[in-house]
């Protein structure tokens, strides 16, 4: 019933904000957070602090804004000064015959990572698990760019917000 309310709330002051969300993100952990995150639940790994994000581009989409939100109040968590939010891994999937590809990773300084795939006659998934994670800088936004607008391509991005 709470989870209800919070969905209804949330889509509605989703409505309400100007920058327009797409994508699903998924937070790991079944467990309501607390102020620091994962000072509630703890193990080895702490899986309340991995996030995923998944999103199928449409026709003339090239760019999507991705929103990382563990606390739910629909601000990129990195509003807070005392955590950050990393990107692990990025995924690129092209669905069949489309052409050479590239998926940008942008933050508010920019372009910071790529991945892309060559044309291959079928479809094609290209991972990539960061040695160094993208750490985004405090206040910043979070977009995947596509170099071309291609249907069915699918862009998959998995992070962890922490503690500093």
């Amino acid at each position: 019933m709470l989870k209800t309310a919070l969905l209804v709330l949330a889509t509605s002051m989703l409505s309400a904000s100007a920058v327009v969300y797409v994508g699903r993100t998924v937070h790991s952990s079944p467990f309501q957070m607390d102020i620091p995150y994962g000072s509630a639940i703890r193990t080895t790994v702490d899986p309340a602090n991995i996030w995923s994000w998944h999103h199928t581009f449409g026709n003339s989409e090239t760019t999507a804004d991705v929103l990382v939100d563990v606390d739910g109040n629909q601000v990129m968590d990195t509003e807070h000064a005392w955590l950050r939010v990393l990107v692990t891994d990025i995924e690129l999937v092209t669905p069949q015959f489309a052409t050479a590809f590239t998926a940008w990773i942008r933050d508010s300084t920019g372009r910071r990572f790529a991945v892309a795939t060559a044309y291959q006659g079928t479809s094609h998934a290209v991972h990539a698990a960061l040695a160094t994670p993208i750490a985004l800088p405090v206040n910043s936004a979070l977009t995947v760019e596509l170099q071309q607008a291609w249907a069915g391509t699918e862009v998959h991005l998995i992070g962890r917000v922490v503690n500093l």
